[in-house]
């Protein structure tokens, strides 16, 4: 994939996992379960399996360039939602 298209997809991503009823107390579990990369179902069912949720394995797990991860781990390490991430991905990119 392309990095525009990287943004396009990752930027959705971030929307749809802002719609989680967990996103607020969870972010990194809400965006790991859009992007496909773990669910809170595993987590519950099967915790010795769950292990530290890495944001650039997330991506990578879903195709998207990592150099985009250290921007969404950054920005979650400061406190923005995921809203609030996307809408600067869309800004900074102008997408």
């Amino acid at each position: 994939m392309t990095l525009n298209n990287d943004i396009v997809l990752l930027v959705s991503s971030l929307e749809e996992a802002n719609r989680k009823e967990y996103s607020y107390q969870c972010p990194y579990l809400a965006l790991a379960d859009v992007l496909g990369y773990n669910t809170p179902y595993n987590i519950h069912h099967l915790p010795s399996r769950f292990g530290r949720l890495s944001v650039r394995k997330m991506l990578l797990t879903s195709g998207i360039d990592i150099k985009l991860a250290k921007l969404v781990w950054l920005m979650l390490e400061d406190g923005y939602t995921l809203n609030q991430i996307a809408l600067e991905m869309r800004y900074k990119y102008g997408y």
